[in-house]
């Protein structure tokens, strides 16, 4: 496909989407609640850290973010080219940050479209992919729960790490089952409730499970939403993030239009104690590399249950 057609194609899906301010955004969404302006704001001042740690070169990776995101870069990549099978899809990714994935599915000659919540996400993503000849926004700000796409037009969907920062998964798996085509793929990363590296943290034993308690056991929109209005939330934007247990993805997508067709554990580490590295980055990634081909082993795959989130793949009925 040339050039000239691959932006025609992409302009045919994105005709309805040419206004990216934030004014737009509101009146296309009305105005969002304060979980969700928290969680831009939070986005909008983090974007060059989330660049860094997708982008450095595998050899000078040094923290163990880098190492979590260079394999969940990889796992992902590589779960869409068998998916694509040479082929050019349409493909939305929801999140897409700095436009890490977005650049990738372009040099794939897949037809794209993106949305972020952050202002600044989506200014980052637009010029990212410039230089590939693209006239007007590829990615425009915009909400996983109202997705201004039209029913199954999409072939792919990639939704990495964007659930999570939810007060509730129903609403944003109904969007993404409509717009994606019958056959068509969407792919989640999840965070792992009960990963490795936090078995022996007793900071999680005495903050983080409490309130998996209190959104699970109690009432769980009116404490989540508690939680994200306090002061805390500000304090510590990472108590945004949902963690999942695999049981409950199994029950979450059988109330869904979605059929899991493989799930990946990716890293089991780093092990920290008082959420500090107690191992060096080096050991630490040694000892998740060891793990991960163990799980690949006839009998040991429930390894995964404790792996630090899951790359999930999932077809639409």
């Amino acid at each position: 496909m040339s050039l000239n057609n691959f932006e025609t194609e992409n302009m045919k899906g994105r005709q309805f989407m040419n206004d990216t301010s934030p004014a737009a955004f509101n009146d296309n969404h009305g105005s969002i609640d304060t979980h969700k302006r928290n969680v831009m704001i939070f986005f909008s001042d983090t974007a060059s850290y989330w660049e860094s740690v997708y982008e450095r070169s595998l050899e000078n990776r040094c923290r163990a973010d880098e190492l979590v995101m260079h394999k969940r870069k990889s796992t992902v990549l590589k779960v869409v080219d068998e998916f694509a099978a040479s082929r050019s899809l349409s493909v939305l990714d929801i999140g897409c940050g700095p436009g890490v994935f977005l650049e990738e599915m372009v040099k794939r000659g897949h037809r794209v479209s993106a949305i972020d919540i952050s202002e600044r996400m989506v200014k980052e993503a637009n010029e990212k992919i410039e230089k590939y000849g693209f006239e007007e926004p590829v990615c425009v700000q915009g909400d996983v729960e109202d997705l201004h796409f039209p029913d199954e037009s999409q072939d792919l969907v990639l939704c990495l790490g964007v659930l999570p920062y939810l007060l509730d998964d129903s609403r944003a798996l109904d969007e993404i089952g409509r717009v994606l085509k019958k056959g068509g793929m969407t792919v989640f990363v999840l965070t792992n409730l009960l990963k490795l590296g936090n078995f022996f943290d007793p900071y999680y034993y005495c903050c983080r499970y409490w309130q998996y308690l209190w959104f699970h056991v109690l009432n769980r929109r009116r404490a989540m939403k508690r939680l994200l209005d306090s002061e805390n939330f500000g304090a510590n934007k990472v108590f945004v993030i949902r963690r999942y247990t695999l049981m409950q993805i199994h029950r979450m997508f059988k109330k869904t239009y979605f059929q899991k067709s493989m799930i990946y554990g990716n890293e089991y580490g780093p092990l920290t104690f008082w959420r500090r590295n107690y191992l060096p980055d080096k050991m630490s990634e040694r000892i998740s590399s060891g793990l991960e081909r163990l799980e690949k082993k006839q009998g040991l795959h429930w390894l995964q249950f404790i792996s630090s989130e899951w790359v999930i793949a999932c077809i639409k009925k």
